[in-house]
């Protein structure tokens, strides 16, 4: 498996033999729209991805989502939790806890991508096996929520929401 460029967003967890590793790319790009900003030439990371591994790839969204009392998400220590589930089953508990733990009101937009090679197969059948991607959307994503934190202008434009269907 090659990532070629990691342009700004979280590295992306490896799910192997029941442990989760974060995939580091020793030379990550400037995040999109920054290249400019960045050097002429961007290195490529290689990383095995074998048979029954899970690669999940997820926004600054689901890692900054916070709890009341101000305590960002835990994805590794959590996904650790459901090393053996299914792609699918993988996005709806994160899916399912994320929500539980910031309360309903995500402050970001947070999007999350798993996929699984599966061990071979006869001729014909796929060789991965993937979830559909998932952009979660809650009271504090919503196109029409605002938030000001009290400066009665909004921190930022609200995230474009993106079908999973």
């Amino acid at each position: 498996m090659r990532f070629l460029i990691n342009c700004g967003y979280p590295p992306p967890l490896l799910i192997r033999s029941g442990h989760t590793t974060h995939l580091m790319s020793p030379d990550p790009a400037p995040a999109l729209g920054m290249w400019e900003l960045g050097s002429d030439g961007h290195g490529t990371h290689t990383s095995s991805f074998r048979p029954g591994d899970t690669l999940l790839l997820y926004t600054d969204g689901v890692v900054e989502a916070r709890d009341s009392s101000r305590t960002f998400y835990p994805l590794e220590q959590r996904v650790a939790l459901w090393t053996r589930s299914s792609p699918r089953a993988l996005v709806q508990r994160i899916e399912q806890d994320l929500c539980a733990h910031a309360d309903g009101a995500l402050g970001d937009d947070a999007a999350l991508l798993a996929i699984q090679r599966i061990p071979h197969r006869a001729p014909g059948s796929t060789s991965a096996t993937w979830s559909t991607p998932k952009a979660l959307t809650t009271p504090a994503t919503r196109p029409d929520h605002r938030p000001d934190h009290g400066t009665g202008r909004p921190d930022h434009e609200p995230p474009r929401q993106v079908s999973s269907r």
